[in-house]
């Protein structure tokens, strides 16, 4: 869930997902009490807020934050997006013996 608007509060976010649930029948979902709005509320403030970042090299960081929560525990902070650049080798030469 997105946080477009600043102002917005947990149980506005609440709200939303009560209303969302009410359709679930029209879109075809069953309402078990699973995915229902009070478990996905509290589901969605369980972590840490991820901030939504749109520049491209930290947008694939973003994603997969965003990804590994829907992982289980286990695999948190141990996966990466090929070519993400938290997971790049940087190698510094040593400096040159003639600098002074």
């Amino acid at each position: 869930i997105a946080l477009l608007e600043a102002e917005m509060t947990k149980l506005d976010v609440l709200k939303y997902l009560v209303a969302a649930e009410e359709s679930y029948a029209r879109w075809g979902f069953e309402a078990n009490g699973e995915f229902g709005a009070t478990n996905l509320h509290a589901a969605i403030f369980t972590g840490a807020p991820i901030e939504w970042n749109s520049i491209g090299v930290l947008q694939d960081v973003t994603v997969r934050l965003v990804g590994e929560r829907l992982l289980p525990s286990t695999y948190r902070g141990g996966t990466y997006l090929q070519g993400e650049i938290s997971a790049w080798q940087l190698f510094v030469h040593p400096p040159l013996l003639t600098h002074h």
